[in-house]
């Protein structure tokens, strides 16, 4: 029976990524320089970074309409002029409700359904999506459609006028399938080990002569607990056990006869298996390991003379198909961090009072008062990743501070160095006291405020990542996701109020 394809009354997933049904490349922000930077083109090769994933953020105030903000720096679509047309870029700093604003960010998204042909093969429903700009979307009026042109190989996202009507009609040049990466919108890192609910390692063993997977090992330096993860573009992992022995990746997991979890296929074979394919799912601290081939939760599981194996025989996430994930490292070391300046995004920008204080001129002459102002400044700084899970693992890191300054120009500050867990809020806390001199006129009394602007901001970065791993390797990757947010103030300024005191009464 043909699948069926209908338009349901569904949210776009909270974290995705878009194919293009027409050439089957990935949307994907350009980051580099020229004349299309910051603009949405469809020539990304994969989901395995930064710039082809994507957060929907459903409108507060409007029904069927979303904002959509790219993973890397946190900016929103938004439409721009460029030359004689009109495109879709990712760099408007905050989200705009107003739709009457030229700047409005909200996207209306035609989502449909594909039904799966046969529920029992295991194979998810299928959603394709279409955008169009926000609008009334009344018969017979201009709305703005999101597409592509049909003469480019890899073409930009623009805007193009186009009547309700024509949006009844499926086109593929404007229509995605929609990768849904709720589960997997930060990936774990290349190199894992698994700790069930016993409190012991996952590990390839060959017991009953069969090769499986049993918890058993408390040494971290044990080869055999080790696993290499293989991220494919729809989230899932194809997983790899390590051989010892030979100190080579020779077998990968694969769902097996009685739903045991067995190291038995070759990577070639496990590209194209949907039994060697899992997702991982994270539960607060933990994780949960699905097969896709079957949708059921892999589990420390005793039975038909195995003990504590993995078999892919849960329906929900039970306790002990919850796992630990940790990493096989002795040292981490990040460093050789690059800020990319111009991707900064600034927002949640406030005006604040720091401190307030006060002078009363009594006399009927002018005086000079010298006030004294006093107030705590606070920072906040945080280094995470787009992409990549650090498992809450203590780094040491050496890094500057992003900050905002006089007109809210950014800078590089002081550097740190020392001990960080990767995602922490450093915070800073400076006092700060400072002298005004003030005019104050005859019988007034002069109220000076000390102002200050303070605001958000987030900056994407590269780094390097050094390792120490349980075996003594020393491996060193160039990172593309890193995300520093900062907390300031800045535009410091001085206000000043002025109010006349209440005429004498005279004595008699």
């Amino acid at each position: 029976m043909p699948a069926a394809a209908v338009v349901e009354e569904v949210e776009l997933p909270s974290c995705i990524a878009l194919r293009s049904q027409s050439n089957g490349c990935y949307l994907r922000y350009v980051h580099e320089h020229g004349e299309t930077y910051r603009q949405l083109q469809l020539n990304g090769k994969d989901t395995i970074n930064p710039y082809t994933r994507y957060d929907v953020q459903v409108s507060r105030k409007h029904n069927g309409l979303v904002h959509i903000r790219c993973r890397y720096n946190r900016k929103y679509w938004v439409a721009r002029r460029r030359g004689d047309a009109w495109c879709i870029a990712a760099d408007a700093d905050e989200p705009e409700e107003d739709l009457t604003n030229p700047n409005c960010t909200l996207i209306k998204p035609i989502v449909t359904v594909t039904a799966a042909a046969a529920a029992e093969d295991g194979h998810e429903s299928v959603m394709t999506v279409r955008f169009v700009g926000a609008g009334d979307g009344k018969a017979g009026k201009a709305t703005r459609r999101m597409t592509f042109a049909k003469d480019d190989a890899a073409p930009c996202m623009r805007v193009v006028e186009a009547t309700a009507g024509d949006l009844d009609h499926d086109d593929v040049d404007d229509a995605f399938t929609v990768l849904n990466l709720v589960n997997s919108a930060r990936m774990l890192p290349k190199f894992v080990m698994f700790k069930g609910n016993n409190d012991l390692f996952l590990a390839s063993r060959h017991i009953n002569n069969r090769n499986v997977l049993e918890f058993a090992v408390t040494d971290i330096g044990d080869g055999s607990a080790r696993f290499e993860l293989f991220p494919r573009n729809d989230g899932s992992f194809c997983i790899a056990t390590h051989n010892p022995g030979q100190g080579t990746w020779s077998s990968y997991w694969n769902l097996a006869s009685g739903n045991w979890i067995e190291p038995n296929i070759l990577q070639n074979n496990a590209a194209s298996n949907r039994s060697a394919w899992f997702q991982i799912h994270q539960v607060n601290d933990s994780f949960a390991i699905r097969s896709v081939s079957s949708g059921r939760f892999c589990k420390r599981f005793t039975g038909s003379g195995f003990t504590s194996c993995l078999n892919a025989a849960d329906t929900t996430i039970t306790a002990e198909a919850r796992v630990v994930v940790e990493e096989p490292i002795l040292h981490r070391e990040i460093h050789s961090i690059s800020y990319r300046l111009d991707e900064a995004r600034v927002y949640d920008t406030t005006v604040l009072t720091m401190a307030t204080t006060a002078a009363v001129n009594d006399t009927s002459a002018e005086n000079t008062k010298r006030l004294r102002l006093v107030y705590e400044e606070e920072e906040m700084s945080t280094w995470d990743a787009t992409l990549e899970l650090k498992l809450g693992y203590n780094s040491t890191i050496r890094a500057g501070f992003p900050k905002l300054g006089l007109g809210a120009q950014i800078s590089i500050s002081a550097e740190f160095y020392g001990e960080y867990n990767w995602g922490q809020t450093m915070e800073k806390k400076v006092r700060h006291e400072v002298e005004y001199e003030a005019a104050v006129p005859p019988r007034t009394k002069v109220t000076v405020m000390a102002i200050a602007t303070r605001s958000t901001v987030d900056v994407p970065f590269t780094y390097w990542q050094r390792d120490v791993t349980i075996d003594g390797k020393v491996e060193e990757t160039l990172m593309r996701d890193g995300l520093y947010t900062g907390i300031n103030s800045y535009n410091f300024n001085f206000d000043t109020v002025e109010e006349k005191l209440p005429e004498r009464i005279p004595l008699t």
